[in-house]
């Protein structure tokens, strides 16, 4: 979608050249009546299709460039921005995982102890002598929290530095279609 900005420079150059071309065609209709028969169909051929050639090219080439560049830039920005804003400012911290007793797991007091089974293989009585090692948890990462004022203020300042570099867009492509 164009920024209001793009939009507007688009239909004042449309409408520019439209006024352009229909004065060129006005000119060339009154020439090829009051000038003379061999230089009015040249005049009017020459001026008719340089200002329609003109227009239509200077028309579309701003258009498709200024609508196609600022889109995709203020896509990619925007959308690049807001991921990363977001799943940097606003995810709810993981939480960290609890002990819970097996016994409460299955619906039993607390204090209730699990079944010890009767009979261990062979291979796991040898090993029960030794003590079990224990895992160690790890810490969860936190996310920073911003308050929704904090996360405004911040979305206000990326708003304004996009419309700036939609600014110098639309400039540059003035100053291209100026010749400078």
């Amino acid at each position: 979608m164009l920024s209001p900005n793009a939009a507007l420079i688009t239909i004042n150059y449309i409408l520019f050249f439209s006024v352009h071309n229909i004065a060129a065609h006005t000119a060339a209709h009154i020439a090829a009546h009051t000038a003379a028969p061999i230089a009015a169909p040249i005049a009017a051929h020459t001026a008719a299709h340089m200002a329609a050639h003109t227009a239509a090219h200077t028309a579309a080439h701003t258009a498709a460039h200024t609508a196609a560049h600022t889109a995709a830039h203020t896509a990619a920005h925007t959308a690049a921005h807001t991921a990363t804003h977001t799943a940097t400012h606003t995810a709810t911290p993981t939480a960290t995982p609890t002990a819970a007793p097996a016994a409460k797991k299955r619906g039993r007091p607390p204090g209730a102890k699990d079944k010890v089974p009767r009979k261990k293989a062979r291979a796991q009585r040898q090993d029960s002598t030794q003590p079990t090692p224990q895992p160690t948890p790890q810490p969860q990462p936190q996310a920073q929290r911003l308050s929704r004022e904090e996360l405004l203020r911040e979305l206000a300042t990326y708003d304004e530095d996009i419309e700036a570099e939609i600014d110098r867009d639309i400039e540059q492509a003035e100053a291209v279609m100026r010749g400078g």
